[in-house]
């Protein structure tokens, strides 16, 4: 499970065990065949190619993403820019030209403790669902080094204060859960971006 990005814990693993008892009909000596503190230390000890791992939440979109997925990406990059721009595919070569724009995502309530996994799992994802407020900090930056300032986008939609007061190299984004929709990210590239890059 923690290889597909589904990495369970301690406590969903003892009531995984109990739906299994729970169907199979047998006598346990557990009550409402839910497994206790030892039964978990003696399955861990029986099974020493499992152990617990810290892990990274990952929301279940990024899982998606693969190495051909990219590559036809920037093949339909190139194409629309050899289509539509005089200078095609060598307005790449201008590095001022070229940004990088990126979203992380801090949760108000993180997933916390540690996940089941193989033993010796240096990072180690768990897939997470992507409707929980957090806060969200949209980063840009040219591969010249031209920074633009950051959008940290709050969950509400109105607020009685400036959540952003003394922190004036930012711009304030709002969505109901804190998550950068595409409506706030076209406003972010229309009023923040394209301004920021009008030189």
């Amino acid at each position: 499970m923690a290889k597909i990005g589904y990495g369970q814990t301690k406590q969903q693993l003892l009531y995984m065990v109990k739906t299994i008892l729970d169907h199979d009909g047998r006598k346990t000596p557990f009550k409402d065949n839910l497994p206790g503190k030892d039964w978990l230390y003696a399955f861990m000890k029986r099974h020493p190619e499992i152990s617990t791992a810290l892990h990274r939440n990952l929301v279940r979109n990024a899982r998606v993403i693969s190495w051909q997925k990219i590559k036809w990406w920037f093949e339909d990059f190139a194409k629309y820019l050899t289509e539509n721009y005089e200078e095609g595919i060598d307005i790449l070569k201008d590095a001022s030209r070229i940004y990088n724009a990126d979203e992380s995502g801090f949760p108000q309530d993180p997933k916390s403790g540690k996940i089941l996994a193989a033993k010796g799992s240096k990072i180690v994802y768990s897939t997470c669902s992507a409707d929980k407020s957090q806060l969200t900090v949209l980063a840009c930056m040219s591969a010249t080094a031209h920074y633009l300032p950051p959008m940290l986008v709050f969950p509400g939609e109105r607020f009685r204060y400036n959540p952003l007061e003394g922190f004036t190299e930012a711009v304030l984004g709002r969505t109901k859960t804190g998550w950068m929709d595409s409506e706030l990210f076209y406003t972010w590239v229309r009023d923040h971006f394209i301004t920021a890059i009008q030189d």
